[in-house]
């Protein structure tokens, strides 16, 4: 086993760590901070995201699909928010869940292209 292997788990745990949080700040700001939720796990995304890329060698900064997704994530949280205020934890839990299946799929080096034709 390899030294680094208790970090492969990382972002996956910022992510889950952002889900309880963002449950958490709907479930206790109500109707008056209807933000407060879903910009918690946006930062979330975006911080699993930034985490992702520097343990694959990358910089240390969110791709531009992960920035998206957090900004859909706020996105879809405004609009919810809007028709029924009540369903914040519930939609922070669903969103979460989303964000946690979207951000591994990337491809794990796209500057690697096969030079053969």
């Amino acid at each position: 086993m390899n030294r680094n292997d208790w970090r492969k788990p990382g972002p996956s745990l910022v992510l889950a760590a952002g889900i309880l949080a963002g449950t958490l700040a709907a479930d206790l700001a109500g109707d008056q901070a209807w933000l407060a939720g879903p910009l918690t796990l946006a930062l979330a995304v975006a911080a699993a995201d930034a985490l992702y890329n520097r343990l694959r060698g990358r910089p240390a900064r969110p791709a531009r699909a992960g920035l998206l997704l957090a900004g859909i994530v706020v996105a879809i949280g405004a609009i919810a928010a809007r028709i029924d205020p009540g369903s914040g934890p519930a939609l922070i839990t669903t969103l979460g869940m989303a964000a946690w299946v979207a951000l591994p799929l990337r491809p794990a080096n796209r500057c690697l292209r096969t030079q053969s034709k």
